[in-house]
């Protein structure tokens, strides 16, 4: 009985410790959640199955088989689920999916404690055998199907996975195709043969897994808990070191000045008192130093946690300020030292730095020094410690530090601690230097941009100062200039017209060519008063409906003339369904009609001019005027609609005043039409508007 329990124990402790550990590793991650799981339930089975193997009535015996199959029901789903979910820390299955398995379970765990698992137990002799009930095939399918399912998930993952995960599968195959055969086997025998011996040694077979696992754990870091593994194992040695040491003293002691030997009973008690020291004794020593240390400033420290803190504080700290204070701080907290200084290399402590870049060694101890100059230069400035913060070969620094609080020596333990810190602080406090440059030319590169933004707002003003001023310039001199330009062209009429008295020919055709320079320019000072009325918006707009094919006809008209003079094709293509009533000012949309027409006659020297119009949509109407002349480079059609701008003819003269177009664009723009052009140069041009259609 005593082996039994010895090995029941043994088997339930292995596991619960692995599962402990690998819980606390990292307790959100599914993989180890499942195999704490796991442990727990192979732990639970060892102690339930020692009770169903030495309870003292059959029915006693039976309660307990009964416990122990409801504790192994779950037993092949969670290996299953760990199998398929390691080495992931998320569970990565349908919740409709798990959630059928854990219900299975659950049943199963159930249905245990019902005679369909077990009926009854018969008595043979001295042996106990349980007698299955019609459900025992639903547990072994259940409990072999998962288990085999997951011995071939894991072949696949084994055969598919390299370097480090594949090590860490083979040792989690192995374990669990030896342990999981053996376990199959067992319940064979119990089951089918009916061999009810083998019950005691079925828990003990988990302790193949936990061993496969465990060397994974130390050989290959299996789920990264090697440390907390090796640390659990050295405390454990060290207590049980601590535990014989001082049992055996108390009772070689107890024997020594007893009267009569020690008793089992006296001897526990021993063992009881031995224990409880070797569990207190590193707390009452460290509840000790903590007090001393408030007077005495002799706590130790652990140099890991200390450069641990340190690089957190490095990490999370960018600003070079908050950086050195508190890591200083930290320092002068640990240490106990009077205090503790930066120096970075800036041309401020130039003549400190000299003096410091005499110190040979990386970490320099005052105590440790010879006496001469360089002793003389710390012992000045009550400098305990220096340490030499180099970034590769740029010195970024000295880390200076005061002398012990308690008078004391710097130990063996802080130097190792002060050449493991310089590298690190040299990089941080690099990168925090870089990090601050950074931000100061952000910060002048940022007061640059609003000043030059500041000065083109100034600029931009004065030069929409300027562009109203010329606008007011050109409204008054196109006003001076019509009046004298109108009374010029009238006075040309009359003489051409021999109002004056009869001219020759020579000099009738002078005055043509100059009736006509004076109407260009009349032209020219209208355009430029309706641009600045346009742009301005004091433009007197006169809305109402009209035809656009009677507007159309009505320029046709009035350029027939002209076109049959240059011998052009001049004609109108209008659909006779064409929907073409539409609401803008008549006049204006006549000037712009006039203007395309007009320059399509003025650039094409044969071929044809087709007004076209045409409804693209029910919303609107389309007025193209087609001309074969020379077309428009691709270069012009981008300036084309540009105030003053003029396309060259073919003849390589400029025609017009370069107004026609822009003017043309704002008021096609003001009726909430569109305007554009298709040409291909040397293919003619198609300059084209649509305008609403209304009353749709």
């Amino acid at each position: 009985m005593t082996l039994g329990f010895s090995i029941a124990v043994i088997t339930a402790c292995a596991n619960l410790v692995l599962g402990l550990f690998t819980y606390y590793k990292n307790p959100k991650s599914a993989s180890h959640i499942l195999l704490t799981i796991l442990t727990v339930i192979i732990a639970a089975w060892s102690i339930t199955n020692y009770f169903s193997l030495n309870a003292s009535t059959p029915s006693d015996t039976l309660f307990w088989i009964r416990i122990v199959m409801a504790v192994t029901a779950p037993l092949g789903p969670v290996i299953f689920l760990l199998v398929h979910t390691f080495p992931q820390n998320v569970l990565k299955l349908s919740r409709g999916y798990l959630a059928a398995i854990v219900l299975w379970s659950i049943a199963l765990a159930a249905l245990s404690f019902t005679p369909l698992i077990f009926s009854r137990v018969e008595i043979i002799g001295e042996t106990i055998t349980p007698v299955p009930g019609p459900a025992i095939p639903l547990f072994a399918l259940t409990f072999i199907g998962f288990s085999v399912s997951a011995f071939v998930y894991l072949v696949k993952k084994y055969r598919h996975a390299d370097g480090l995960l594949k090590l860490q599968l083979r040792y989690f195959l192995v374990g669990i195709l030896i342990t999981f055969s053996l376990e199959i086997a067992v319940f064979i025998g119990i089951n089918v043969l009916h061999v009810s011996w083998i019950v005691a040694i079925g828990p003990l077979m988990s302790l193949i897994l936990v061993g496969c696992l465990m060397y994974a754990i130390v050989k290959h870091r299996l789920m990264d808990i090697r440390m907390v593994v090796a640390r659990a194992v050295s405390y454990t040695l060290l207590t049980t070191i601590i535990f014989a040491i001082y049992g055996g003293v108390l009772y070689f002691i107890g024997n020594l000045f007893l009267e009569s030997d020690i008793t089992f009973k006296q001897f526990g008690l021993f063992l009881g008192v031995a224990l409880l020291l070797a569990f207190t004794f590193s707390s009452l020593r460290g509840l000790l130093e903590r007090y001393t240390d408030s007077f005495l400033f002799q706590e130790n420290y652990a140099p890991e946690e200390f450069l641990s803190r340190i690089s957190y504080i490095l990490s999370i700290n960018l600003e070079l300020t908050n950086l050195t204070k508190k890591v200083a701080q930290d320092i002068k907290d640990t240490l106990h030292v009077e205090g503790v200084l930066f120096i970075f290399n800036e041309e401020k402590n130039k003549l400190l730095l000299e003096n410091l870049k005499r110190l040979s060694s990386s970490v320099s101890i005052f105590e440790e020094l010879p006496e001469g100059a360089e002793k003389d230069y710390l012992r000045s400035l009550e400098i305990g410690a220096a340490v030499r913060l180099q970034e590769q070969k740029k010195l970024v620094g000295y880390l200076l530090l005061g002398y012990k609080k308690t008078g004391g020596l710097f130990t063996n333990n802080d130097v190792t601690v002060l050449n493991a810190l310089g590298p690190q602080l040299a990089i941080a406090i690099g990168n925090a230097q870089r990090y601050e440059e950074i931000e100061r030319f952000s910060l002048k590169l940022k007061k640059e941009i609003l000043e030059a933004t500041h000065e083109l707002r100034e600029t931009n003003s004065k030069l929409k100062e300027i562009d109203i001023k010329k606008n007011e310039f050109i409204s008054m001199a196109a006003h001076e200039l019509r009046a004298p330009l109108t009374a010029v062209r009238g006075f040309l009429s009359m003489v051409i017209d021999g109002d004056t008295g009869p001219i020759n020919e020579k000099t009738s055709e002078f005055l043509r060519d100059s009736l006509v320079s004076s109407e260009r320019m009349i032209r020219l000072v209208n355009n430029m008063l309706d641009v600045g009325r346009i742009e301005e918006g004091r433009l007197t707009i006169t809305l109402s409906d009209f035809s656009l094919s009677g507007v159309a006809k009505s320029v046709h008209a009035e350029f027939q003339g002209e076109a049959m003079s240059r011998q052009l094709e001049f004609r109108i293509d209008r659909p006779d369904e064409l929907v073409d009533s539409v609401y803008a000012d008549e006049d204006k949309v006549h000037e712009v009609i006039v203007n395309l027409v007009s320059n399509a006659i003025k650039y094409t020297e044969h071929g044809s001019v087709i007004v076209k119009l045409s409804n693209p949509n029910p919303q609107n109407i389309r007025l193209e005027v087609i001309d074969t002349g020379m077309g428009i480079t691709d270069e012009e059609q981008k300036k084309l609609f540009k105030k003053f701008y003029r396309v060259q003819s073919n003849v390589g003269k400029t025609i017009g005043t370069g107004l026609g177009l822009y003017i043309s664009k704002l008021l096609i723009l003001r009726f909430g039409g569109t305007i554009g052009l298709n040409s291909v140069s040397g293919k003619g041009s198609t300059f084209w508007f649509e305008l609403p259609v209304k009353n749709v």
